[in-house]
């Protein structure tokens, strides 16, 4: 249960304020089979600070700070003290960033900075408090239409996950998160011709940066891009206007590891074909 008190003020042609305060009441229950219940309780106080500046025409910067309360995973099968329910995540967060008008196209960049406790299996496959992780990064995007007749949505993510603490001091466990890829970039591309009636083209290129598979930071899995490939079509159909979309993901069945956080590994989805049809029904 959350409540809390918030004002927004907006000031035309100069910027906007957001401030907000919030008092949480978090109770969390694992009830594990044959055993006893877990429980997990907090009461936080919660901010949100956020500001933007109206710098000229189509130009603005914005910064802010956020306090928040981030669900935790219990610990999982592996571990020692398996289903155990860490408390609920205070993180930090603090950001910046200026937004530009580019004609039709709209463009961002900023950096930011997120901050939380960093709950993982110690050598001894006990799940616990490891130290704090922080995920400091900058990012981009840029979307719009290049053309009356092709659109493009952009973005990339550059990360630099590190976990802190006396375990990464010592040597116990490595200074990068397990499963955290360094980078996200992603390039999609639409066409749509005025002659097509609708009908369109598009293709996204997707790319995760690598990532570690274990606390020690010994077993580093790479990084692959993947395709997409998709068309819409627009047609008639018992007298009803329906849209036909086919999309071929993973074109070139591009195999590639993923670790989750427990230093579990699964594998990338193959090549896949898929196709429907959608439209509006009256009333």
């Amino acid at each position: 249960m959350t409540g809390g008190i918030a004002y927004e003020g907006r000031w035309k042609g100069r910027g906007s304020l957001n401030i907000g305060v919030q008092k949480t009441d978090y109770r969390k229950h694992v009830r594990p089979p044959g055993r006893e219940a877990i429980m997990s309780l907090d009461r936080p106080w919660l901010f949100n600070l956020m500001a933007s500046l109206e710098m000229s025409s189509g130009l603005s910067a914005y910064a802010g700070v956020t306090r928040g309360l981030e669900e935790s995973e219990v610990a999982p099968d592996i571990a020692v003290n398996r289903n155990a329910a860490p408390p609920a995540l205070r993180t930090r967060q603090v950001d910046a960033g200026v937004r530009a008008s580019l004609g039709k196209l709209q463009a961002a960049m900023g950096v930011f900075d997120v901050r939380k406790p960093y709950f993982n299996l110690d050598n001894s496959d006990f799940y616990r408090r490891l130290g704090e992780v922080r995920h400091r990064g900058i990012e981009g995007s840029l979307s719009g239409d290049l053309t009356p007749f092709a659109s493009l949505v952009a973005g990339a993510v550059l990360l630099d996950p590190r976990v802190t603490g006396e375990l990464v001091d010592d040597g116990t466990i490595g200074a990068r998160p397990v499963g955290t890829s360094r980078s996200r970039m992603m390039l999609a591309l639409d066409v749509h011709p005025e002659g097509w009636g609708g009908s369109s083209f598009d293709i996204q290129v997707t790319r995760h940066g690598g990532s570690f598979a274990d606390q020690a930071n010994a077993v580093h899995l790479s990084s692959r891009p993947t395709v997409a490939l998709g068309a819409r079509h627009r047609l008639q159909l018992a007298r009803r206007d329906v849209i036909a979309r086919v999309q071929v993901t993973n074109l070139f069945n591009t195999y590639r590891w993923i670790a989750d956080p427990s230093e579990g590994l699964t594998y990338n989805s193959g090549r896949y074909v898929g196709f429907s049809l959608a439209t509006d029904l009256e009333n």
